[in-house]
């Protein structure tokens, strides 16, 4: 298998996106341990839920070498607390990682509990040089 560093994909406004998309991304994550960088934008794929997020976060679980993390989800507006609790469960996991960006804007169904959630997860990763959350 080729040896694969870095995953770079524009999902902009791609509405037909779904939790089923998600997991699949996250079943094909599984056989690239090699990843070290992910950039995915995700920004107005209003058909994303939690298990969707769930699944993608199930399926980078296991990227021991991956070192920065870019995802952005504004106007995903079907993600909730439920959905950043449930990945910050396989986040807390990479502990290579140096540099977290996530973006939740406009996500109107994350309260104070998801960001708890998430919170937690990164405090426990001991290599993190960079933390960008954006939320409004």
């Amino acid at each position: 298998m080729t040896s694969i560093s870095r995953l770079f994909s524009d999902r902009n406004s791609c509405e037909k996106i779904t939790e089923k998309g998600l997991k699949s991304l996250g079943v094909g994550l599984k056989r690239l341990s090699t990843l070290q960088s992910i950039n995915i934008n995700f920004s107005y794929c209003g058909e994303i839920t939690d298990e969707g997020l769930k699944g993608l976060g199930q399926g980078m679980k296991r990227l021991n070498l991956l070192q920065n993390l870019n995802l952005d989800f504004e106007f995903c507006d079907k993600i909730t607390d439920k959905g950043l609790d449930l990945f910050r469960k396989d986040l807390k996991s990479l502990t290579s990682l140096q540099s977290v960006n996530l973006g939740f804007k406009y996500c109107k169904m994350i309260k104070d509990k998801g960001l708890k959630s998430l919170g937690e997860a990164l405090k426990r990763l001991e290599n993190i040089q960079s933390i960008s959350l954006e939320f409004s």
